[in-house]
């Protein structure tokens, strides 16, 4: 007697649909500012798309990024350099109090956009998109079809997610990070012939987060916690 055939389930088989329709719905709510309807209307309203930045961090990121494209390297020696003036001060003051890589990537994208306002909300916007994907993908093999598509929805649907971002590049970092751990610890399987190449991943996960953020240094610290109280 053969065995039954069998068919992979409803999430598995159309997860990269839904997926697409969560990407559609996080580009959708970025793209457009809503404001209140003026008196004689109801409801909300869609004013110009990308009006002006909605953040300070991402206000401050940009003008950063700003200097690194119109002074140079050689000026800025990579770090965070809040600077104006053409020319601008010969001694420029450095901001290090966090790491300099979200302005890099930032600026990167003004090269191939631009600098102004719209198209640093824009580059935003498209990078968001590959790493959302990336991000979906994790939850997946992590938590199952349905669980990574329900959480990727409530992720994109927050008003804080659609209004100021939500840092995919962290967000999927973090979740690399956490992947490789558990593969690493067999949480997820054994694996010993792996055991390397996913020391090398959490080693690359864990440094590229803090450089682009010093809050990954607590994703770096509860992993290493974790590891030791797990080994005891």
């Amino acid at each position: 007697m053969t065995a039954p055939i069998q068919t992979p389930g409803f999430w598995k088989r159309h997860f990269w649909v839904f997926a697409c329709g969560v990407v559609l719905i996080s580009v959708s709510t970025r793209v457009f500012d809503f404001s209140v309807a003026p008196p004689g209307y109801n409801g909300l309203v869609i004013t110009e798309p990308f009006c002006g930045l909605h953040s300070w961090d991402l206000a401050d990121r940009a003008w950063a990024a700003r200097s690194h494209v119109k002074y140079g390297l050689g000026y800025t020696k990579g770090l965070r350099t809040l600077v104006v003036g053409d020319p601008p001060p010969e001694h420029p003051e450095y901001y290090v109090s966090h790491p300099p890589l979200e302005t890099w990537i930032l600026a990167a994208g003004m090269l191939l956009l631009g600098t102004e306002d719209w198209s640093v909300r824009l580059f935003e916007v498209v990078l968001t998109v590959p790493c959302l994907f990336l991000i979906l993908l994790l939850l997946r093999r992590l938590y199952g079809g349905a669980c990574a598509l329900l959480t990727g929805l409530l992720l994109v649907l927050m008003p804080p997610s659609g209004y100021f971002g939500f840092n995919p590049l962290m967000v999927l970092l973090s979740l690399w990070a956490l992947y490789e751990y558990l593969l690493l610890t067999g949480r997820l399987g054994e694996e010993p012939a792996a055991k390397g190449r996913h020391l090398l991943g959490l080693a690359v996960a864990l440094f590229v987060l803090v450089q682009v953020n010093w809050a990954g240094v607590f994703y770096a610290f509860v992993i290493g916690v974790h590891y030791v109280v797990r080994c005891l």
